[in-house]
């Protein structure tokens, strides 16, 4: 009895403490930019209603932390080109490619919206290999930032329905009746507690994209600024009427709003 009084009390704490965090990440409809801790993923509750919703979590978590390396990875593959210092900051990598191409190298518009390098002469092996990873660099960003922009009603759906979730812990907890009541009241502190992390990474999501959606937005206005005549305007891709997000050097209206939230954590050295 002594046990079962214990668990009961550790169930109560740790509902409370699922629906605090709740009401925490909301803060507004895109979790209050909430950003995901490097080492939160989504765990499965074992509750089927709840379990659904974060397997489409786990997906798009999957997809941003893919972009998120893209992100890493063009960096690393223009400073590797260009024999540059690790951890050299890409605009860095794009001015020192623009001083070593000189007036060989010139700024391109593939499909109208994605900055593409063309090269006007040959040019010493290692500059064709900078030229390449930035043409990949951005080919690729073209692709991840329509990706951003057909997940963002996902990822608003995604928070709505988790929001929910704390209400619903304990009658979803009571659902089995009698039957196995022990076992399951042993397991809700385990499933509490994925609850709340699984809350955290779904209520980042917005505010995460939106972020991403940006820092490939200043590279593209980087690339354009340093290899082309002047600002490229990028019509909006899906993310709502108006403008887009500004580029730090780029034209109006970045290419795509993955969230509605204005990003928090800009990178613009990525």
């Amino acid at each position: 009895m002594g046990r079962l009084m214990r668990s009961l009390g550790m169930v109560f704490a740790l509902t409370l403490s699922v629906q605090a965090m709740a009401k925490d990440t909301k803060g507004d409809d895109h979790g209050g930019g909430k950003k995901k801790q490097p080492d939160a993923h989504v765990q499965m509750t074992g509750i089927e209603a709840f379990d659904s919703v974060f397997k489409q979590v786990d997906d798009i978590d999957h997809t941003l932390s893919s972009i998120e390396g893209q992100l890493r990875d063009s960096k690393n593959n223009l400073n590797t080109a260009l024999a540059l210092k690790k951890g050299t900051a890409l605009i860095e990598g794009l001015t020192e490619l623009k001083n070593r191409a000189g007036n060989k190298v010139s700024l391109a518009m593939d499909k109208g919206t994605v900055p593409k390098l063309e090269a006007s002469d040959a040019l010493p092996s290692n500059v064709k290999n900078a030229v390449d990873a930035v043409n990949e660099m951005t080919s690729n960003f073209g692709v991840s930032l329509d990706q951003l922009t057909s997940l963002a009603p996902d990822m608003e759906k995604l928070v709505k329905q988790s929001g929910k979730m704390p209400g619903r812990l304990i009658d979803e907890f009571k659902k089995g009746g009698n039957s196995g009541l022990l076992d399951r009241l042993f397991k809700l502190p385990k499933v509490a507690k994925a609850l709340k992390g699984d809350l955290t990474v779904t209520a980042g999501l917005p505010d995460r994209a939106q972020g991403l959606t940006d820092r490939m937005n200043d590279i593209f206005g980087t690339v354009e600024g340093s290899f082309g005549n002047g600002p490229v305007h990028h019509p909006t891709a899906g993310g709502g009427a108006g403008n887009g997000d500004k580029g730090s050097t780029g034209g109006n209206g970045g290419k795509g709003n993955a969230g509605k939230g204005k990003a928090k954590d800009k990178d613009r050295r990525s």
